[in-house]
């Protein structure tokens, strides 16, 4: 039985290590964008609704889920899954269509650390009961 948890914990912290190296280049991403996106010519023109700062607020926040996830993994988890998923009843309510499942796709980089982050909280524990 000790050698079976020994596994468990092994590929735990294995998952973990990939999702923590993800994690972080997901926020040098993010922070690529928001510094090109600060950089836009000064004739551009997003026609934005006041609103629409809703979503990158989500993203944010889910991103922070995942420097949460680094210390306390269920709870990050549980927001960077939140808050991610937010983002398509969030777009319904602005624009009254169903956001692009290709915008979705385009952001899954996001949520795939935390679904390992998830995988390995599940993980430690079942190594621990």
């Amino acid at each position: 039985m000790s050698s079976n948890s020994s596994k468990i914990s092994v590929i735990s912290s294995r998952i973990r290590g990939v999702a923590r190296i993800w994690s972080i280049l997901v926020w040098l991403l993010a922070l690529i964008l928001v510094v090109g996106t600060r950089n836009l010519p000064s004739g551009s023109s997003l026609d934005n609704t006041p609103y629409d700062i809703l979503i990158p607020i989500s993203l944010l926040i889910s991103l922070i889920g995942l420097g949460i996830a680094w210390r306390w993994e269920g709870r990050g988890v549980l927001i960077n899954l939140a808050f991610y998923f937010a983002i398509t009843p969030i777009y319904w309510l602005l624009h009254r269509e169903w956001i692009h499942i290709s915008i979705m796709v385009g952001l899954s980089p996001v949520i795939l650390p935390g679904i390992l982050f998830a995988v390995s909280w599940i993980l430690s524990k079942k190594k621990d009961s």
